[in-house]
């Protein structure tokens, strides 16, 4: 057991409004605690509330599970991230989609 990190890209603004911004696209990298170093000095920004697809349906959330505050990063910046030579063809596989994806898109990180 450890920590894990599912990357939510979000296809429309976040933040936006006054109603929480719903995700539903997931992907989750394999755990690779390098790699969790390097995300973690992307330059990140506050969420407030998002629409989380759980096994109790829908709920509003404003922190992950260690009751962090939820932060998102811009595509452009987490694709910066250097992956070590060895990471799995999973997570290089996650980081060439990041790659193509409009560099302003927000993807929320969610820590579990």
């Amino acid at each position: 057991m450890g920590i894990d990190l599912t990357l939510c890209p979000r296809k429309y603004g976040i933040n936006e409004g006054n109603g929480p911004c719903l995700l539903y696209d997931r992907i989750t990298l394999s755990q690779d605690y390098r790699l969790w170093e390097e995300i973690e000095k992307v330059e990140s920004y506050s969420v407030r509330k998002v629409d989380w697809y759980g096994d109790d349906g829908i709920t509003e959330e404003t922190t992950d599970p260690y009751g962090n505050k939820l932060r998102y990063v811009l595509a452009r910046d987490l694709a910066k991230v250097t992956l070590s030579n060895d990471a799995s063809l999973w997570n290089k596989a996650v980081f060439a989609m990041i790659r193509a994806l409009n560099p302003e898109a927000a993807i929320v990180l969610w820590w579990h």
